[in-house]
């Protein structure tokens, strides 16, 4: 049976930042993944730190490409890869215009690695354009029906989650203010309507639902937060797997490092 090691971490820029570079990457490094997909690697045109590179070169090859989007956010990313050199260099999906790296043939599966979209043109759009994202890669990038795995930070939760309930209800009230625009300056009041509205956006659970219906379980089956903030903590990293068995999926604090908790999970092909 042919098996897989994944990881998923939005690291908040901090493969670009000295202070936190190589501390990151020794901590993925000790996790030996397969293939890694860091949400937020670094700010696009930004490189990763050269000792922070060394240490993850000893797991494979940095892939780092930019998001793309098109719908004109400020604060704009490079979607970063670090993958066995067997596995190839990745395709470029680009549904809706975001980035995704696509792995087709990685020891018997097809690993699909994006960051699901935060805002698409409002916040009214970005469940819809994170539904669609998930199924065009589905559809197109994993179309043959064998196992795949669809993972990084997807900026999705489950529906019946309790924190779900909460924050569908908070960005109803957030609604009725201005959010301060990301990548822009805030005020603290700004940023707390900018975050529950896109939160509460995130809450609908219709992404994560028509994965399901495609075939796809969640490798945490406890459905373990990987955002914490303050009192509510939300699950939305995610490693999605499609005709594969979870021999292992562990949860790894991300020790001040980020604002995410990082996943991983052992995967066995079906």
């Amino acid at each position: 049976m042919s098996e897989l090691r994944v990881m998923a971490w939005n690291v908040q820029d901090g493969l670009a930042k000295p202070e936190k570079a190589e501390a990151i990457a020794e901590k993925i490094y000790g996790i030996q993944p397969d293939i890694t997909i860091l949400s937020e690697g670094t700010p696009e045109g930004a490189p990763v730190v050269p000792a922070a590179r060394r240490i993850l070169e000893e797991l494979g090859i940095v892939h780092v490409r930019p998001y793309n989007d098109i719908d004109g956010r400020r604060d704009k990313h490079n979607l970063v890869a670090v993958a066995k050199p067997e596995y190839g260099q990745p395709a470029i999906s680009q549904p809706l215009g975001r980035t995704a790296m696509v792995f087709p043939e990685a020891n018997g599966f097809a690993v699909a690695g994006l960051h699901g979209f935060d805002r698409y043109r409002d916040d009214q759009d970005a469940e819809y354009a994170r539904e669609r994202q998930l199924a065009m890669i589905i559809r197109q990038a994993l179309k043959d029906a064998g196992p795949a795995i669809i993972l990084g930070d997807l900026n999705a939760m489950y529906a019946g989650a309790k924190q779900a309930g909460m924050l569908k209800v908070a960005g109803k009230v957030a609604e009725r203010f201005t959010p301060g625009e990301p990548g822009c300056e805030q005020s603290r009041f700004e940023r707390v309507v900018s975050l529950t509205r896109r939160l509460g956006s995130m809450a609908t659970g219709d992404a994560l639902h028509m994965a399901r219906r495609e075939g796809f379980i969640d490798a945490d089956l406890d459905h373990q937060p990987t955002m914490p903030k303050g009192p509510i903590g939300v699950q939305l990293d995610h490693i999605l797997v499609r005709q594969g068995s979870v021999r292992s999926f562990n949860l790894h604090p991300h020790e001040g490092m980020s604002d995410h908790h990082a996943i991983s999970a052992t995967i066995v092909a079906l």
